[in-house]
């Protein structure tokens, strides 16, 4: 028999900061509201005035993101200071951690810094522009609204890369469930696009991707997502 868990989603300050800019932090939970939004100690550091102030709001107020303490084992610590030597950023550094040796995703659009490790260990990461494709597929924010969240943050100093939403996947989780539908055409290596077999909707009836199968994996990350559904 399975046993589930609550997923926990780890947020880097890139997401964090990509989301207050855009006005939509507040917003950021309900794209999967089954899912625990988590704060690393050492991410909250990163984050400056004004944006810090919305944050704790939402931490302290909403209670929609959690404050975790980093390095809470011996074990964490020495991985952590070994990514450090590495000369890999903090934030990011934690937060691949913790999500390694707990078993949960990694918000972080930081690629250049996730991703080699995020595939070695098995770790699912989702960037901005992920977040962005699952709250349009399940209703909480409009295509329209995508775009001009993406012209919004840019306008005020970061690079999100403009995408056609009507033709974006997160292939690393499409890789995954492409075994369990034939009718979905794997993209190109690198790509971030496809051609859907079906229209994009909004439903917000779109299953989440995480199912946590805990008797599935030993020592390793292993999710089950067998239950993604990008039809409505």
């Amino acid at each position: 028999m399975e046993n589930e868990r609550t997923v926990k989603i780890i947020l880097d300050a890139d997401v964090i900061i990509h989301f207050a800019k855009g006005e939509m932090l507040s917003l950021l939970p309900e794209i999967f509201p089954e899912c625990e939004f988590i704060l690393l100690n050492i991410v909250k550091t990163e984050i400056l005035q004004p944006i810090l102030g919305q944050l704790m709001n939402q931490v302290m107020l909403l209670r929609n993101i959690r404050e975790v303490v980093f390095g809470e084992t011996n074990e964490e610590k020495l991985e952590y200071a070994r990514l450090q030597k590495a000369c890999l950023g903090r934030g990011e550094s934690a937060c691949m951690v913790y999500c390694r040796y707990h078993h949960d995703v990694i918000g972080s659009s930081n690629l250049r810094d996730i991703t080699k490790y995020c595939n070695e260990h098995g770790i699912t990461y989702l960037t901005t522009n992920d977040f962005l494709f699952y709250g349009i597929r399940r209703g909480a924010i409009t295509e329209a609204q995508a775009l001009e969240f993406i012209e919004k943050v840019n306008s005020k100093g970061s690079r999100l890369p403009k995408v056609d939403f009507s033709m974006y996947v997160d292939d690393k989780l499409m890789k995954k469930h492409h075994s369990r539908n034939r009718n979905i055409k794997e993209p190109a290596s690198g790509s971030k696009y496809f051609s859907f077999p079906f229209p994009v909707s909004t439903a917000s009836n779109v299953p989440s991707p995480f199912a946590f199968n805990s008797a599935s994996f030993a020592g390793v990350n292993s999710w089950n997502i067998s239950n993604l559904s990008l039809s409505s």
